[in-house]
């Protein structure tokens, strides 16, 4: 036998085995990338995860899929999430009182998916900080009433003033006589910070329960008067931007 052959005997049984083994390997191999369904076009297909949720790692589409909609018998994490922010108590579970609230602070009565679940929770946040907003200025304007009625009451109130501690201004309203509410008008006052409104024309009269704002009556002060002609009524003022001086 010469050398050729016999080298040829040796490696072509060698490469033979190595592609069988390396056929095998492949066929157990854990792939690196989860396949992503894509269209014809290459863009991402029906199923396709656009976006994984941070704390599970799990691709979004799935968490719709498993978990909402969010209504009544829902039982996971997302729900707990809703409960937090609906300030219920959080135990998982979409029951009667999870659903009342939602309705009553986001007007529906289920989660369609995690984006609206997102939505949810920005609309009730802002609206528990305009609420925080008007029961500060509800506060401030009491204070600002109750001040004033009470140096009234000592026989100050002519020497007093409504002292402006910003640019602001002055809107006119209007009392509905059914409801009582303060109906906001056209006219404006803008007023320059540092402006003294003696409280002997500008008196504090009332607190709008719709926004915490002050009703100052005027009946007629020199003041405005000179610059706006005939300001006689009722006027709504940010207690943020006045003192009683």
């Amino acid at each position: 036998m010469n050398k050729a052959l016999k080298w040829t005997l040796i490696l072509v049984p060698v490469a033979v085995g190595g592609v069988v083994i390396y056929t095998q390997l492949k066929k157990y191999a854990v792939p690196s990338k989860i396949p992503v369904p894509t269209n014809s076009n290459g863009t991402l297909g029906q199923g396709a995860a656009a976006a994984v949720d941070q704390a599970s790692g799990i691709p979004e589409a799935t968490i719709n899929t498993n978990n909402f909609p969010l209504k009544v018998g829902s039982n996971n994490k997302y729900v707990g999430e809703l409960q937090d922010v609906l300030g219920v108590t959080i135990d998982n579970k979409f029951g009667p009182a999870t659903q009342s609230a939602l309705q009553e602070q986001a007007g529906v009565s289920q989660v369609a998916s995690l984006a609206h679940l997102n939505s949810i929770e920005d609309l009730i946040l802002q609206n528990d900080a305009n609420t925080d907003a008007i029961a500060q200025k509800t506060s401030l304007s009491g204070s600002i009433l109750s001040n004033y009625q009470n140096g009234a009451s000592g026989g100050i109130a002519a020497a007093s003033n409504i002292t402006t501690l910003q640019d602001t201004n002055w809107i006119i309203v209007t009392q509905d006589p059914g409801s009582g509410n303060w109906i906001k008008g056209n006219s404006q006052i803008p007023l320059k910070a540092g402006t003294n409104l003696g409280t002997k024309y500008y008196v504090p009269y009332a607190v709008d329960a719709y926004s915490g704002n002050l009703i100052v009556y005027c009946n007629g002060g020199n003041i405005l008067s000179a610059l706006f002609g005939s300001n006689i009524g009722y006027w709504m003022a940010d207690p943020n931007a006045i003192s009683l001086t």
